[in-house]
């Protein structure tokens, strides 16, 4: 189970909200009309901030005052770009319904509920704000709850509908490539430089022209960008010099004694034109299962 807060300083997150930016301290105590040093002092956790200077630090970093002092991402729902990307993969249309706390407790364990609550309250009186709002996200569903002092909690999740039916679907009752779609979206979206992507069975639930159409969209959105996908894959289709150079496409193959060796299409030197998935599944560049032979016993 993944949430939005983090177990940090206000320093800390100050800093990582810096990066993010991809700003140096000297750009940023610019921006601050202060001084690099200051910056520093304020990251290291060596004094005290007013609230009105946390303020400046959000407005100037792109990031929220909640963030800053709690760890809360505020994040309610998917952006329109988000809505876009999933009507471009075939995906259907989103919106969110209220719902109360016992109907969340139908969807996920009642005691991870109240746990998520208690610990939102109790940043809630630490930070002084009004209110505190976070977005997360479990096998479920996505759930957005906003907490104010005095209130009852403030929950909405996310639904979806089919075509022109006039029924809603929860997250939990959609198909394992559409919530696979929404684990994926991010890494199209994301404009944080520096960045790799790790991702074990990319095509996990998915049909082998939406992971190809997928990693066109990655290339295309992060064109020009210091961004890495690696990523690990059964999927021969995508084996393609259309796609990858020979120098991306890496195997990975298990010896007699269950130890595993990685090498790259780049020592087969193969022509541009070449039918890359065809000859692999023919056993040229190894990395296929070898199976044994098996006999069963049959009755008399």
């Amino acid at each position: 189970m993944n949430t939005t807060l983090k177990e940090e300083t206000l320093g800390q997150r100050l800093k990582a909200a810096r990066i993010r930016k991809n700003m140096t301290q000297e750009e940023l105590a610019e921006a601050m009309l202060t001084t690099k040093s200051m910056i520093s002092y304020y990251e290291n956790d060596h004094g005290d901030m007013k609230q009105s200077m946390i303020a400046e630090f959000a407005d100037v970093l792109g990031t929220t005052v909640e963030y800053l002092i709690c760890g809360v991402i505020k994040a309610p729902e998917l952006d329109a770009d988000s809505v876009e990307l999933l009507k471009l993969f075939g995906a259907m249309d989103e919106k969110t319904k209220q719902i109360t706390i016992d109907e969340m407790g139908k969807m996920i364990p009642a005691e991870v509920v109240q746990g998520i609550f208690s610990q939102l309250k109790a940043q809630l009186q630490m930070s002084n704000l009004p209110s505190i709002q976070m977005t997360w996200r479990v096998e479920g569903g996505f759930f957005n709850i906003r907490i104010r002092e005095g209130e009852e909690p403030e929950i909405s999740t996310l639904v979806l509908r089919h075509g022109k039916s006039v029924f809603d679907f929860n997250f939990s009752e959609e198909s394992d490539g559409t919530k696979r779609l929404f684990d994926l979206i991010d890494m199209l979206l994301t404009e944080r430089p520096d960045t790799v992507f790790v991702v074990d069975e990319l095509e996990r639930s998915l049909h082998p022209k939406l992971t190809e159409h997928f990693l066109k969209l990655f290339m295309e959105a992060h064109d020009g960008v210091r961004m890495q996908l690696v990523f690990t894959t059964h999927e021969d289709t995508i084996m393609d010099q259309s796609l990858f150079r020979r120098d991306e496409i890496w195997f990975v193959e298990r010896d007699a004694d269950n130890a595993s060796k990685i090498y790259s299409l780049d020592r087969f030197k193969e022509r541009y034109d070449k039918k890359l998935s065809k000859a692999y599944l023919e056993g040229r560049y190894g990395a296929i299962p070898v199976f044994r032979q098996f006999s069963f016993r049959k009755g008399e």
